[in-house]
C-alpha cells in the first residue's frame, strides 16, 4: 500500500463535551500519513479553545475558526485547505476504530475505487462501542454506480446517505461542494456518484456514530427542511439522470411520511408546499394504476400516520 497523505475533515460546532474522545480517536490511528483539518464552526463553548489546544500537541492537526455556518460550510472549508490525496470526513461527537483509515485506504487503492466505505456502528448515548472483529483480513465488495444510487434511495440505507464511515479520492471534489442546506451529505452525494467509478465496500463496522439527545433530527422543523431537501435533489436527477426520478421520488415521499408522523409547528405556507410536492411525487413514483406493497405502505404513512405508527411497533411488520 502507498504512503498517500489523508485528510480528516471535523467540523465543530459546541462539542465540548464529546470532542476529545473523537480527537483522540483520530490521533491513536494505526495509518499515520494524514492530518486532521479542524473547522471550528463559531463555537460559543470551549470546543475552539479544545483544537487549538489538541493542535499545539500534535503537528497533524490543523484548526480553522469562522463564522457559524452549518455543517456543508465547514466542511468546504476543510476541503479548501486540505492537502491530502484522500479525504475522509469525521462528525466531532463520533470516533473511528483504531485501523479505520489503514483499512479503507487500502480497500480503495487495491481496487482502483473512487472512494471506499465501510458499516458504522449506532451507539446511544455514552455507550462504549462493541469490539470489532479482526480487521487484518477482510473482503472487499464492488459497488458500481447503479447500485450506490439505488441504495442512497433505498429502504432507510443510512451508509450511503453520509459522507462519514468513507474515504474519497479527492479528485472527485475538484468541482463538487456541499451546500447549506439540511440533509447536505445526502445532497452532495446524490451529485458526487453520478460522476465516479466504483465503491470498494466492507462490511466491518469500523466507524462509531454515537445518537445522543440534541440531535439536529429532534430539532423544531427538522422533518419538513428534510422533506424541502430531498425535493430539491428529485429536482436535480429529473433534469440530469431521469432514469433515477422514480426513486428519487418514492425517498422523497418517505420524508414525508416522517414528517406526518411528526407534524413540525411550522409556518402553514410550508405544510401546503410539501402538499403540493407530496402530489408531485406521488405522480412521479407510481405512474400506472396497480398496487404494490410498497405504494400502499407510502399512503397509509402519509394519509393515516397515527394508523402507520401503530403498525411500526407491532412486531414482523416492515414499515418504512
Amino acid at each position: 500500500m502507498s504512503q498517500s497523505l489523508v485528510s480528516i475533515i471535523v467540523p465543530v460546532y459546541n462539542a465540548e463535551h464529546y470532542l476529545l474522545p473523537c480527537l483522540k480517536s483520530l490521533s491513536a490511528q494505526s495509518y499515520s500519513n494524514m492530518e486532521v483539518i479542524l473547522v471550528d464552526d463559531g463555537s460559543t463553548d470551549l470546543s475552539g479553545k479544545i483544537c487549538d489546544d489538541y493542535a499545539a500537541s500534535d503537528s497533524r492537526f490543523r484548526v480553522f475558526h469562522q463564522k457559524n455556518g452549518g455543517p456543508g460550510p465547514a466542511r468546504n472549508c476543510g476541503l479548501e485547505n486540505a492537502r491530502g490525496e484522500w479525504i475522509s470526513f469525521v462528525d466531532s461527537d463520533d470516533e473511528v476504530h483504531v485501523d479505520y483509515l489503514k483499512v479503507l485506504l487500502e480497500a480503495a487503492e487495491l481496487s482502483g475505487s473512487d472512494i471506499a466505505m465501510c458499516e458504522y456502528q449506532k451507539i446511544e448515548g455514552n455507550d462504549p462501542p462493541q469490539e470489532v472483529e479482526d480487521v487484518s483480513s477482510f473482503s472487499v465488495k464492488i459497488i458500481d454506480i447503479d447500485q450506490a444510487i439505488k441504495r442512497m434511495f433505498g429502504d432507510n440505507d443510512l451508509a450511503y446517505m453520509i459522507v462519514c464511515a468513507k474515504i474519497f479520492k479527492k479528485s472527485v471534489f475538484e468541482t463538487i461542494r456541499f451546500d447549506k442546506i439540511i440533509c447536505e451529505d445526502m445532497d452532495l452525494l446524490s451529485r458526487l456518484l453520478p460522476t465516479i467509478n466504483q465503491i470498494a465496500y466492507l462490511g466491518k463496522k469500523l466507524y462509531f456514530y454515537y445518537s445522543r439527545n440534541g440531535s439536529i433530527t429532534l430539532t423544531s422543523g427538522f422533518r419538513a427542511t428534510q422533506v424541502l431537501a430531498h425535493w430539491k435533489i428529485l429536482e436535480y436527477y429529473r433534469e440530469h439522470h431521469p432514469e433515477y426520478t422514480e426513486q428519487a421520488a418514492r425517498s422523497c415521499l418517505k420524508t414525508i411520511v416522517k414528517y406526518r408522523r411528526r407534524k413540525d409547528p411550522v409556518p402553514e405556507s410550508v405544510h401546503k408546499q410539501i402538499d403540493t410536492i407530496r402530489d408531485s411525487c406521488w405522480e412521479i413514483a407510481f405512474p400506472g394504476l396497480g398496487l404494490t406493497k410498497e405504494k400502499i405502505k407510502l399512503w397509509v404513512g402519509i394519509n393515516l400516520p397515527t394508523i402507520y405508527t401503530w403498525l411500526r411497533r407491532l412486531k414482523g411488520v416492515n414499515t418504512i
